[in-house]
Protein backbone atom coordinates (compact mmCIF):
# COMPACT_ATOMS: atom_id res chain seq x y z
CA UNK A 1 0.00 0.00 0.00
CA UNK A 2 0.72 3.65 -0.53
CA UNK A 3 0.60 4.54 3.04
CA UNK A 4 4.12 2.32 3.65
CA UNK A 5 6.06 4.66 1.32
CA UNK A 6 4.75 7.77 3.11
CA UNK A 7 5.50 6.18 6.39
CA UNK A 8 9.13 5.10 5.05
CA UNK A 9 9.66 8.65 3.31
CA UNK A 10 8.60 10.17 7.01
CA UNK A 11 10.89 7.86 8.77
CA UNK A 12 14.10 8.63 6.84
CA UNK A 13 13.18 12.70 7.19
CA UNK A 14 13.15 12.20 10.50
CA UNK A 15 16.16 10.03 11.07
CA UNK A 16 18.01 12.23 8.79
CA UNK A 17 17.54 15.32 10.93
CA UNK A 18 18.14 13.68 14.27
CA UNK A 19 21.55 12.66 12.53
CA UNK A 20 22.16 16.48 11.33
CA UNK A 21 21.26 17.94 14.61
CA UNK A 22 23.32 15.42 16.26
CA UNK A 23 26.45 16.10 14.64
CA UNK A 24 25.91 20.09 14.22
CA UNK A 25 28.40 20.65 16.92
CA UNK A 26 31.40 18.28 15.51
CA UNK A 27 31.19 19.90 11.98
CA UNK A 28 31.00 23.14 13.11
CA UNK A 29 34.19 22.59 15.34
CA UNK A 30 35.49 21.10 12.83
CA UNK A 31 34.91 23.63 10.33
CA UNK A 32 36.60 26.14 12.98
CA UNK A 33 39.71 24.12 13.13
CA UNK A 34 40.06 24.18 9.53
CA UNK A 35 39.53 27.69 9.03
CA UNK A 36 41.53 28.33 11.74
CA UNK A 37 39.63 30.35 13.64
CA UNK A 38 40.53 31.71 17.42
CA UNK A 39 39.05 28.79 19.58
CA UNK A 40 35.80 29.30 21.15
CA UNK A 41 36.42 30.53 24.92
CA UNK A 42 39.50 32.37 24.60
CA UNK A 43 39.66 35.91 24.24
CA UNK A 44 42.41 37.31 21.48
CA UNK A 45 42.64 41.08 23.02
CA UNK A 46 42.68 39.48 26.91
CA UNK A 47 45.84 37.30 25.81
CA UNK A 48 46.84 39.97 23.94
CA UNK A 49 47.28 42.00 27.26
CA UNK A 50 48.77 39.08 29.20
CA UNK A 51 51.61 39.06 27.04
CA UNK A 52 52.35 42.54 26.86
CA UNK A 53 51.52 42.88 30.52
CA UNK A 54 54.91 39.98 30.99
CA UNK A 55 57.99 41.23 32.93
CA UNK A 56 60.41 43.06 30.17
CA UNK A 57 57.92 42.95 27.27
CA UNK A 58 57.36 45.97 25.07
CA UNK A 59 55.54 44.82 22.21
CA UNK A 60 53.43 41.82 20.69
CA UNK A 61 52.77 41.74 17.44
CA UNK A 62 51.89 39.14 14.89
CA UNK A 63 49.39 37.30 17.35
CA UNK A 64 47.83 33.97 16.08
CA UNK A 65 45.57 31.68 17.85
CA UNK A 66 44.04 28.50 16.42
CA UNK A 67 43.01 25.17 17.34
CA UNK A 68 45.18 22.06 16.30
CA UNK A 69 42.69 20.27 17.43
CA UNK A 70 39.35 19.83 19.88
CA UNK A 71 41.44 19.56 22.39
CA UNK A 72 44.75 21.53 21.85
CA UNK A 73 45.21 25.11 21.27
CA UNK A 74 48.82 26.45 19.83
CA UNK A 75 49.86 30.23 19.54
CA UNK A 76 52.29 31.97 17.74
CA UNK A 77 53.33 35.92 18.23
CA UNK A 78 56.56 37.86 17.81
CA UNK A 79 57.50 39.95 21.56
CA UNK A 80 59.63 42.77 21.21
CA UNK A 81 62.24 43.50 24.57
CA UNK A 82 64.50 46.49 24.76
CA UNK A 83 68.42 45.54 23.14
CA UNK A 84 69.37 45.09 27.22
CA UNK A 85 66.59 42.45 27.58
CA UNK A 86 67.78 40.63 24.42
CA UNK A 87 69.68 37.87 26.60
CA UNK A 88 66.96 37.17 28.87
CA UNK A 89 64.70 35.98 26.34
CA UNK A 90 65.01 32.45 27.04
CA UNK A 91 63.69 33.15 30.29
CA UNK A 92 60.84 35.68 29.40
CA UNK A 93 59.86 33.42 26.83
CA UNK A 94 59.59 30.37 29.58
CA UNK A 95 57.40 32.80 31.74
CA UNK A 96 54.56 33.64 28.83
CA UNK A 97 54.50 30.14 27.62
CA UNK A 98 53.62 29.27 31.64
CA UNK A 99 51.15 32.02 31.70
CA UNK A 100 49.83 30.75 28.41
CA UNK A 101 49.08 26.86 29.37
CA UNK A 102 48.05 28.03 33.41
CA UNK A 103 45.47 31.20 32.31
CA UNK A 104 44.22 30.07 28.84
CA UNK A 105 45.00 26.75 28.22
CA UNK A 106 47.40 26.87 25.11
CA UNK A 107 49.54 24.45 25.50
CA UNK A 108 51.71 24.94 22.19
CA UNK A 109 53.06 28.17 21.76
CA UNK A 110 55.59 29.68 19.48
CA UNK A 111 57.60 32.98 20.38
CA UNK A 112 59.75 34.49 18.52
CA UNK A 113 61.76 37.57 20.09
CA UNK A 114 63.10 40.78 19.01
CA UNK A 115 64.12 44.38 19.46
CA UNK A 116 63.03 47.87 17.98
CA UNK A 117 59.80 48.38 16.11
CA UNK A 118 57.84 46.60 13.85
CA UNK A 119 57.23 48.03 10.18
CA UNK A 120 54.30 46.76 10.21
CA UNK A 121 51.64 48.39 12.95
CA UNK A 122 48.41 47.17 10.91
CA UNK A 123 49.36 43.59 12.53
CA UNK A 124 49.39 44.60 16.84
CA UNK A 125 52.66 45.73 16.18
CA UNK A 126 55.38 47.64 18.79
CA UNK A 127 53.73 51.22 17.96
CA UNK A 128 52.76 53.74 20.62
CA UNK A 129 49.07 52.71 21.02
CA UNK A 130 50.49 48.66 22.30
CA UNK A 131 53.37 49.72 23.91
CA UNK A 132 53.58 49.77 28.02
CA UNK A 133 53.93 52.93 29.57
Amino acid sequence: PIWWAVIDAALSVVIALMILWSSYGVIREAVMILLEAVPPGIDFDRVHAAILKCDKVTGVHDLHIWSLSSQETALSCHICVKDDDYRAGPEIIGVIDAMLDRDFGIDHSTIQIGTGDCPRPDLLCCNRAHEKE
